[in-house]
Parts: C-alpha cells; structure tokens; sequence
C-alpha cells in the first residue's frame, strides 16, 4: 500500500518530473500538467482556482499545488481581486488596475456578456440576460464593473438603462495586446536563459506555439498568437 506522500505526489503528477534533470531551473515546464495549467492562464489570465480547476477538468487540490510551485519558481504572478486570488503569467505584468477586468474576461459569464453587447448593442440586462442564461442581477453586476472601466457605456431610455459598447473597449483590446507581445518576449527569453531552446510556430488556429527541447523530449507550449480577446469582433 503507497504511502501518504506518495499517493499525494501521484496525484499532483509528480511522477512527471522522472522527465526532468534534478535542481535544474528548466524542469518546472516539464510537466503536461504544469502546461495545460500555464497555457489555460495564457489564454485567460487573472484567472481564480476553481475555474481553472472546473476547466481543465482537474482536481483543485492539484491545481492549486501547480499554481504554488509555478509561482514559486516566477512563471506566475498572483493577485487578489475582491478577496480572491488570481494569477497570471509573470511575464505578462499587467498594471495593478487592469488585473480586475482581465479577471472578469477570464470568466465565461463576463465574456458572453461583453460578446453580447457588442453584437447587439442596445440592448437592457432584463433583455439579453435569458439569451446567455444568466441572472439579472448577475448581469447588472457585471456591467457596473464594465462601464466603471469605461468598456460599456449605459444610455438612459426612459425607464431602461441600455447597454452600449464603450470607447475605453478598443483602448482595452489594444492594451492587452500589447500586453501580449511583450510577454511572449520575456517568456522567450526566460524559457532561453533555462535552456529549453525555445522556437516559435504559428499554426493553422492562429496560436503561437513554442517548441521546447529537454533530455531529447520535445514539448509544445500554445500561446494566444496576437490578441487576449479573439472572441470579440470589433470591427
């Protein structure tokens, strides 16, 4: 029978690291789990456990033992929002008062309701909330935060508030893929300095993947290509 601390590192993935070199700063990316979990935060940065966790369909428990290692080791940042962490890869380095709206973008519920307004612009939250299976109340709460940050803006129609796409949505798009380039920059040179010769590809899905090289393995790690927000079409 395995003993305790065995059946734990089994279940964190640990036998994952047999991989990797000993003390060598490289192996933290040497795990798949690791790399769903950085990839996913890529993607969706500013993300909490339990979404990332329910997403990748894994235990939390290992998600969080992941997030505490890669954190550790500086391939993520955490932050906190209304009292819940988040995190992000490092190298992204969003300033303190973008990390709350990449936190609402990194949860379905805030995505559906942003893709919704700029689809159908003028719309009241009483109308569009059943289309997206939401509350209501969900719906207005999310919107404050959109229209303080300037992405929504609200026009007074009498008795109903509508909802419109705001100016500071194209500036926020634009931002985060600014964002974007210059992490990819830095983890490039990261990845380099742990001497994982990393090389990009651009696919068919417009993803950039980077190819890294340990112990005569080969890995892909994929990466947003150009934009934090491909869900949204501004034009």
């Amino acid at each position: 029978m395995p003993r305790l601390g065995e059946a734990l590192r089994a279940m964190v993935g640990e036998g994952e690291e047999a991989l990797q070199v000993k003390g060598r700063p490289e192996s933290i990316l040497m795990s798949q789990t690791r790399q769903r979990i950085f990839e996913h935060l890529c993607h969706y940065p500013a993300s909490r456990l339990r979404p990332i966790a329910r997403s990748l369909g894994m235990n939390a428990t290992v998600v969080q033992f992941h997030l505490r290692k890669m954190t550790q080791h500086e391939y993520l940042a955490a932050g906190d929002v209304g009292g819940s962490s988040v995190y992000y890869p490092s190298d992204l380095r969003p300033a303190e008062e973008d990390i709350p709206v990449l936190a609402m973008l990194a949860e379905d519920s805030g995505r559906e309701i942003l893709k919704m307004i700029v689809e159908k612009p003028g719309l009241t939250p009483a109308e569009f909330a059943p289309e997206i299976g939401r509350s209501v109340a969900a719906v207005r709460k999310l919107t404050l935060l959109m229209e303080s940050q300037g992405l929504v803006a609200v026009i007074v129609d009498g008795r109903h508030n509508r909802l419109f796409p705001g100016e500071g949505l194209p500036r926020f798009e634009r931002k985060t893929r600014q964002m974007l380039r210059g992490m990819k920059s830095r983890l490039m040179r990261r990845l380099a300095r742990d001497r994982l010769s990393p090389e990009v590809e651009l696919d068919a899905r417009r993803e950039n993947t980077i190819l890294l090289r340990v112990g005569g393995k080969h890995y892909r790690l994929r990466l947003p290509s150009d934009t934090l927000m491909p869900w949204l079409s501004l034009r």
